[in-house]
């Protein structure tokens, strides 16, 4: 696009007709200009162009060289969107440049999981940025048209439009970057993901149910039945639960349910170990954030104060004492006092 275009396109409204008169440095004779005119176009002279703004959509370019443009249908809800491990369900139905259908629209959903290749890169990436029950159109490049399970024939491809209807997702969270520690949230909570999750120490209370990986998944604590149905309250902070537990329940939202698989040694191995369940043992657990009670600022005032009354105390003694050591280190012997 020519550079008087790409500055006078965003001046406009949608129906408007309106008149660009441009100097050459701003359409085709512009140092390094895009496009290329035609033999004997007048490109060293002052142009006009009439332009009619049919219509216009909000996109976002989602690869720097262009090969994968998003644009947006209708909005999507909230501002999370869904990246690697996450499990997405969307509608997808793919078009060639010219409108052909490749695989035709259907009313099930596909579901597949981010960073595991089941559709082409440069869909994965358009999805990556799209919000829950957003709709979009993603246009892909032969560059980034890789093969997957739902494109498995790309010969002859040169662009494909991909119609998208983000569907659900779900937050899957590799917590330690190695696979060891997964949390899988099954459940949404309630408030934005994570100004309202317990990111600081807090008061929190779950239900949970434990498990060991074998084969039938013998369940070894279950507040809901060993702890006469109330659930676990504790503080965060305090290493009064294993690592592995707390590590995933400050990324949980009020109401949210998760599934967290852990290794031993951020379960038990290195936390007092239930009877029941065995040294080196990697267990499941099922956990649902009921709530959470942040300390009050009057009591977090009050602590602040006291530390520094103590502090400023220490610092009054400390002088006093300095004080008094210097007078004495200054005082007349007795000897000098009684010569005089």
């Amino acid at each position: 696009m020519i550079l008087g275009f790409a500055e006078g396109f965003p001046t406009m409204l949608k129906g408007e007709i309106a008149m660009f008169k441009m100097k050459p440095q701003i359409h085709y004779a512009e140092d390094d200009c895009p496009v290329t005119a035609p033999d004997g176009f007048p490109k060293d002279d002052e142009l006009q162009f009439e332009i009619e703004m049919l219509d216009f959509f909000k996109a976002k370019v989602v690869a720097e060289d262009l090969g994968v443009v998003k644009k947006i249908v209708d909005e999507g809800k909230g501002w999370e969107t869904p990246r690697e491990p996450y499990e997405v369900t969307a509608r997808i139905t793919a078009r060639t440049a010219d409108g052909k259908e490749i695989n035709p629209s259907k009313e099930e959903s596909y579901f597949f999981t981010i960073g595991k290749s089941e559709v082409p890169k440069g869909l994965e990436m358009g999805i990556g940025t799209m919000a829950r029950k957003e709709k979009a159109i993603i246009f892909v490049s032969s560059t980034y048209l890789t093969k997957s399970s739902l494109m498995p024939q790309l010969e002859g491809l040169e662009e494909v439009h991909f119609d998208v209807e983000l569907v659900q997702f779900i937050q899957v969270r590799d917590m330690l970057g190695d696979g060891r520690l997964i949390k899988r949230r099954v459940v949404d909570g309630k408030g934005e993901f994570p100004m309202d999750c317990p990111l600081h120490d807090s008061l929190l209370r779950v239900h949970y149910k434990g498990m060991l990986l074998d084969e039938p998944k013998s369940v070894f604590y279950n507040t809901r039945v060993d702890n006469d149905g109330e659930p676990l309250e504790f503080y965060s902070g305090e290493g009064l639960v294993p690592e592995g537990f707390e590590m995933c329940v400050r990324l949980m939202l009020p109401g949210e349910k998760s599934i967290v698989t852990c290794p031993p040694d951020f379960a038990y191995d290195k936390f007092p170990r239930p009877a029941n369940v065995p040294e080196g043992a990697h267990v499941q657990w099922e956990i649902e954030l009921l709530g959470f009670e942040m300390p009050k600022v009057t009591d977090l005032f009050i602590s602040l104060l006291l530390s520094l009354i103590s502090t400023v105390v220490i610092d009054i003694s400390f002088s006093v004492v300095e004080q008094f050591l210097s007078l004495i280190d200054n005082f007349p012997d007795s000897d000098e006092v009684c010569g005089s």
